[in-house]
């Protein structure tokens, strides 16, 4: 893993599997990586406070990025770095123009 820095991943059908748990194979693996000094950072549409204890129990987990992208959260410090939200009059502007395209919002 020589030039990996950071690997992110989602949870649900990624880190778990279809009973929500994180195999013996698929932990393995992210220590590996870990010892190898790849940053491993969960990545959820989730609340960090709703996120599974089994992934809060990771030790080498430092940081996540929750709320679909619009926060990032320092695991061992228990608090965000950022958000980065829309305000409510862009995002009301944004679901106008959706309405118009063939998309769901």
């Amino acid at each position: 893993m020589g030039n990996i820095k950071l690997i992110a991943f989602d949870l649900d059908d990624t880190l778990f599997n279809a009973k929500k748990e994180i195999t013996p194979r698929t932990l393995s693996a992210l220590e590996r990586a870990a010892s190898m000094g790849v940053e491993l950072v969960p990545a959820t549409g989730r609340f960090w406070h709703a996120v599974p204890e089994n992934v809060k129990a990771l030790k080498f987990v430092h940081y996540a990025i929750t709320l679909n992208g619009a926060e990032i959260f320092d695991v061992r410090e228990k608090k965000s770095l950022g958000k980065f939200e829309i305000d409510l009059r862009r995002a009301e502007t944004m679901c106008r123009v959706f309405d118009d395209l063939p998309v769901l919002v």
